[in-house]
């Protein structure tokens, strides 16, 4: 049955094709996606697809397409039934199949201009489960690799040794609500209960900082300063165990609730209370330099090394800035997390379990902010609900 309502991406109009393809044949122009269908758009009409080639049934099927004008169609991953990618010749108006998972879990589809990379797992229930990325070039219509997602991680994070630590062996604590490192190898883990001191060996309770009582977000600055964001005392700022400055309600910050801190450019610090959003300076004492009562309840926080800055909000809306300014507001749908990658590329997590990426743009003093692989967003469909995001080593850890 198809259904009545479409993402946005199953309905957007597909990229023209780019000026490295070869010149279009008498036949072959684009590729249109409609309700339920797609056509292929010649020069002087629309050839609709077999009735049996493109079906959705729900916004979560995915369409996604390599156009080849050379060959006169284009090559399309379909989901709906066959979970195929196919070739259309257009001037045929036939259908030929190229490499059938029907037999597999698929969980994600990217296309590029030339291949395809399908993530996917083995049917039914395996035990244990092991996850695969094929890619396939459509120049030879064949898969040209194929890579064992699950081994490349057991090879690469497995090997570090991994302890629970609770009541049992010397985290007093119930709930870890963060954790920070500074240079001396020193873990730092922020609880309801308090701040405690971990150096690989045993736990020290901080019990001796009176400003700090319950800790909400921590954060560790280039000089090596520990930022520690309390739940009903403001912010604290730690110099070799010692606290060297005090922002609350009283000096200055908007709520004494701290969900985040980041550090932006020109020593700007940027800080998520359960009130408006406050930009901090530590130049000449610890103070507040802006706030911003339109962003209000900054849950998630990340800045770039050109002065950019992502929050998400308690209620889903995620802001972009630079430096003091608002340049992006995007509310259309519930965003739950956000980070910056190494290349700048903002990765924005949904509640629907999609992660979005965006790239800024900046054009003399006007400021855009671009989708990245509109169409091709990651998905995560086992995780109900994607808490943070966090990048180490290249690598995007989703929790």
């Amino acid at each position: 049955m198809k259904v009545k309502k479409f993402s946005a991406v199953l309905v957007a109009f597909l990229v023209a094709v780019t000026s490295m393809v070869l010149q279009l044949s008498d036949t072959f122009n684009s590729v249109i996606k409609t309700t339920g269908s797609a056509k292929a758009v010649t020069k002087n009409s629309a050839v609709k697809m077999p009735s049996d080639a493109i079906l959705f049934d729900s916004s979560e099927e995915k369409f996604k397409e390599i156009q080849s004008p050379e060959k006169g169609g284009f090559y399309y991953y379909n989901s709906y039934y066959n979970r195929s990618i196919n070739f259309y010749d257009v001037n045929n108006n036939t259908v030929r199949k190229i490499k059938d998972y029907k037999d597999k879990a698929v969980y994600d589809v990217f296309a590029t201009d030339s291949k395809f990379y399908v993530v996917y797992r083995d049917g039914g229930n395996p035990n244990p489960i092991i996850y695969y990325v094929d890619e396939l070039n459509i120049e030879t219509e064949k898969v040209e690799s194929t890579h064992n997602v699950t081994e490349f991680v057991a090879n690469n994070y497995n090997s570090y040794i991994r302890t629970i630590y609770n009541k049992e062996n010397g985290l007093p604590s119930g709930k870890t609500n963060a954790i920070a490192e500074t240079r001396d190898g020193v873990l730092w883990i922020g609880t309801y209960e308090g701040l405690y001191r971990f150096n690989g060996n045993e736990f020290k309770f901080m019990d001796n900082l009176d400003s700090i009582k319950t800790v909400r977000s921590l954060f560790v600055d280039n000089e090596n300063r520990l930022f520690v964001g309390t739940n009903d005392d403001g912010i604290s700022v730690l110099i070799n165990e010692k606290v060297t400055g005090i922002l609350d309600e009283d000096s200055g910050l908007p709520n004494n609730s701290v969900r985040c801190i980041t550090r932006g450019l020109n020593n700007l610090y940027y800080v998520g209370t359960s009130g408006a959003m406050a930009v901090l300076s530590i130049e000449d004492g610890l103070k507040v330099k802006k706030t911003f009562p339109q962003i209000e309840g900054v849950i998630r926080i990340d800045a770039d090394e050109n002065g950019n800055i992502a929050a998400v909000t308690y209620d889903g809306k995620l802001f972009i800035l630079n430096g003091t300014k608002i340049i992006e507001l995007r509310k259309n749908e519930l965003f739950t997390s956000v980070t910056f990658s190494n290349d700048g590329i903002i990765y924005a997590s949904t509640e629907n379990s999609q992660i979005r990426k965006f790239k800024i743009q900046k054009n003399c003093d006007v400021y855009n902010v671009i989708p990245v692989d509109f169409g091709n967003e990651i998905s995560c469909p086992d995780l109900r609900h994607i808490n943070s995001l966090y990048f180490y080593d290249d690598v995007l850890f989703v929790a």
